[in-house]
């Protein structure tokens, strides 16, 4: 396994402000291909990439049960729609910094196995 240390180019604070946003180039600086585990400045697992977790027997055995859990949603804007992501202007010429994530088309979606908690699943 790959073992890179990092440091966190956002606080805390400025992690958790971006959760459920689309992420772009902007957001990183080395695109994780392989086995890799990233160790932050205090000792922190920040992340592990295992590529190729669930074995395609397994994924292909997986599927018709898996899509049978998942639900229609189309609260997936900017991940379901190109250029889903609009800046409004302002009445004085300059663009906005929020942004508007219209609602996607519908998809199937659904989680399997473990996520965080966080504002919108605060179990």
């Amino acid at each position: 396994m790959n073992i890179v240390n990092v440091n966190r180019a956002l606080s805390k604070e400025e992690s958790d402000n971006i959760i459920g946003t689309f992420a772009n180039e902007t957001h990183y600086d080395t695109l994780i291909e392989k086995l890799t585990c990233a160790i932050d400045e205090n000792g922190d697992e920040l992340f592990s990439f295992i590529p190729n977790a669930i074995p395609n027997a397994i994924a292909k055995s997986s599927y018709l049960p898996l899509i049978r859990g998942a639900t229609h949603t189309n609260n997936r804007g900017s991940a379901t729609k190109k250029g889903a992501i609009k800046y409004s202007q302002k009445k004085d010429g300059t663009m906005s910094k929020t942004n508007k994530i219209p609602y996607g088309e519908e998809v199937l979606s659904g989680i399997a196995g473990y996520f965080d908690r966080y504002t919108r699943h605060p179990f």
